[in-house]
């Protein structure tokens, strides 16, 4: 499995930069034939999907009632789906595998790399973020206010320690083993919350089946971020073993089944358990209201391994999308690499220390870039690619991604910015 996997942790704007945009179909290089199985697609689009995202689940909820929350996330999941499917057909179409290549093949444009290069640093940037907020509130066997600077400590040892050394390598392609950990952490979160409904009381207010107001808007760009996977989709389509586009999207359906199921359960269960209590970590919330249980010990342990080996991920990427604006299609030396990725981490757990809640990151972030890697860039594509070979399918998703990635990224962005002014 290392050879999908080093292909899988290359960034989306550096991964194949080498290649040059054809203009026409005769200028196509012939492809190499992948190797990934369409087990390992899965299992490997599962790992990209699911982050700090699904902690938010039960919030979302909150801010919507249980009804109103479940028909959001579900609108949200069949729209990521949708929009999955347009990356698959431009893939086909262009054979191109990575939104940089994507838009020099259909705009021609070297700005369109530079647009994409830095939409990818805000969307990977807030990520990382909310990952140092994860890991911070992990910490949670020291819950007395005076114990802010020890989790803080521990904090930045945790992050220079052991995920600096990690994220400055070269090469990331040994952690496949990555893609266990986390799907293991995620169904035993899943187990914990539904045992500890079934085990335990609290005294939660009532369940409201519906909400709507500005701040329920707010859980826009949180759906959103939770079912971001795009960035992914075209490099496990490129290393699919004898790829068509209807083996990609049973990929992709299987996914969202398998996310979906587990994003209910957690969401749900975790509503109803604590209601209108609830705060955009759940395990946070455990750590607060459930009292010192064994398991849920584990399971805060079990994120931060978690994180410890998703972490390095993404921060490659961004790393990798810094030195491209700089060293084009070389490696950057090695003392630059890792300046750069401590910088990414200084940065990201400096801000991610003083921040309290997920929400007030994804918020943001999800809403001006979330907003363009899944919709907004892929209605374009899809446009442009209409403009060219017609197809009435490719016009109708066009127009309903620019909308829907427009609504999200302009309400998502105007209710977070009203909360946070009616908050002081």
């Amino acid at each position: 499995m290392d050879h999908e996997t080093q292909h899988l942790l290359e960034s989306e704007t550096t991964s194949q930069i080498e290649q040059s945009a054809p203009t026409t179909d005769q200028q196509l290089v012939p492809e190499k034939e992948g190797t990934l199985k369409v087990s390992q697609g899965i299992f490997n689009l599962v790992n990209t999907i699911i982050g700090s995202g699904f902690l938010t689940l039960p919030y979302n909820l909150m801010l919507n009632g249980w009804l109103g929350g479940t028909i959001e996330m579900t609108a949200f999941c069949i729209l990521t789906a949708l929009s999955c499917f347009q990356l698959i057909d431009i893939s086909t179409e262009t054979h191109c595998y990575q939104y940089y290549a994507i838009a020099r093949r259909l705009f021609q444009s070297q700005s369109w790399g530079i647009v994409i290069s830095l939409i990818m640093m805000i969307q990977t940037g807030g990520s990382l973020i909310s990952y140092s907020i994860v890991i911070q509130q992990n910490f949670f066997w020291w819950t007395r206010e005076n114990d802010f600077l020890y989790i803080q400590l521990t904090l930045w040892a945790f992050m220079l320690l052991i995920i600096f050394p990690l994220a400055s390598l070269q090469k990331l392609d040994f952690l496949h083993w990555t893609s266990y950990i986390t799907i293991f952490v995620v169904v035993y979160i899943t187990g914990v919350t539904v045992y500890y409904f079934f085990s335990d009381s609290f005294d939660a207010q009532p369940p409201v089946i519906y909400h709507m107001d500005m701040k329920s808007l707010t859980s826009l760009p949180l759906f959103q971020n939770a079912f971001c996977c795009h960035y992914q989709i075209a490099n496990i389509y490129r290393d699919l073993k004898n790829k068509t586009p209807q083996k990609m999207r049973k990929i992709v359906v299987t996914n969202v089944s398998i996310v979906y199921t587990l994003y209910a359960i957690v969401a749900l269960f975790g509503y109803f358990t604590f209601t209108s209590d609830l705060r955009s970590n759940l395990l946070d919330v455990f750590a607060h209201y459930a009292g010192q249980k064994w398991y849920l010990h584990a399971a805060n342990i079990a994120m931060l391994f978690c994180m410890a080996s998703h972490y390095p991920l993404p921060c490659f990427g961004l790393r990798r999308t810094i030195e491209s604006l700089f060293w084009k299609d070389t490696d950057a030396p090695k003392l630059y690499r890792i300046l750069i990725a401590l910088t990414i981490i200084v940065i990201a757990t400096l801000v991610g220390s003083f921040v309290k809640e997920i929400h007030s990151v994804l918020d943001y972030t999800s809403s001006l870039a979330g907003s363009c890697v899944v919709f907004i860039f892929p209605a374009l594509f899809s446009y442009k690619l209409w403009r060219e070979r017609g197809g009435k399918l490719r016009l109708c998703g066009a127009i309903g991604g620019l909308i829907t990635g427009g609504f999200v990224m302009v309400m998502g962005l105007v209710s977070t910015i009203v909360g946070q002014v009616n908050a002081k």
